[in-house]
């Protein structure tokens, strides 16, 4: 793999991957990873044999716990379990130090002794994929730009009704 690419996974600072991933040349090696950088979860590593370093799997896991947050609703109780199973993380240690790594992404509560995270507010989310190029296979569907107006509209039409 290249070394610009290696240092673009690695770079704490770097969250969204999807202007690198329209860059490289589709049916790559780059093209499979930083798709799943930009748009996929931990778990589509095992679907893909891709190898990583130790901080660009620490980063995967860490972007997926994004997808997680900001796929869920505001105020909402998620346990531990949810993260370690999508991130195959072991040690709750490990989750809690990546919650805290991300404060400046999302806003959480940890409640340690029931072990669940109450979600305050997503400050950023992962890249939306608009159909620029065909995607390889992943495990979950990334949220599209069709898919993002129609939450959009529910969410509007939500508001309205509770407002109303």
């Amino acid at each position: 793999m290249d070394d610009s690419i290696i240092q673009i996974l690695e770079d704490p600072g770097i969250v969204h991957y999807k202007q690198y991933w329209l860059k490289v040349p589709k049916g790559t090696i780059q093209d499979e990873i930083l798709s799943i950088f930009a748009f996929g979860r931990y778990k589509d590593l095992s679907t893909h044999r891709l190898d990583l370093t130790d901080l660009m799997r620490q980063k995967l896991q860490k972007l997926t716990i994004i997808s997680i947050m900001c796929d869920s609703k505001r105020n909402s109780d998620l346990p531990y379990s949810i993260f370690m199973k999508e991130c195959e993380i072991e040690d709750v240690s490990i989750l809690e130090r990546y919650l805290i790594e991300l404060q400046p992404l999302i806003r959480c509560r940890i409640d340690q002794v029931n072990q669940t995270i109450s979600i305050v507010e997503c400050l950023d989310c992962r890249d939306i994929y608009c159909n620029e190029k065909p995607l390889p296979e992943l495990s979950q569907v990334p949220i599209t730009k069709n898919k993002l107006i129609e939450n959009l509209r529910c969410w509007k039409s939500k508001l309205q009704d509770d407002i109303l």
